[in-house]
């Protein structure tokens, strides 16, 4: 495996690590949202923050998740300079007692 390849894996890791942390909050925003009013909530779940901040963030953060990980392709290609391609077609080899032209 090479550098460039260890380098994709690690870009594709952190777009599904950001899309688990949006969905965390997603979820968290979820919960505060029906437990709100709900006799089951507590001065400390309620905090400063609106449950939508969290379903906000959340959506922002697994939509930039989703992003990285389409297109880590194009995220390594900007850290990495282009290889060369062989696409299985190998140049023909001169011998050493061909004809050469020279003028």
């Amino acid at each position: 495996m090479s550098g460039r390849d260890l380098f994709g894996v690690v870009v594709r890791t952190f777009g599904f690590l950001t899309v688990l942390y949006g969905g965390y909050y997603g979820v968290f925003g979820l919960m505060d949202a029906i437990l709100r009013e709900s006799w089951m909530a507590t001065d400390r779940l309620r905090g400063d923050n609106e449950p939508g901040q969290y379903l906000l963030w959340g959506a922002v953060l697994v939509a930039i998740g989703f992003v990285i990980i389409r297109n880590a392709e194009f995220i390594v290609r900007l850290s990495y300079p282009p290889q060369p391609q062989d696409h299985g077609v190998n140049p023909p080899a001169t011998s050493p007692d061909s004809p050469t032209e020279s003028n």
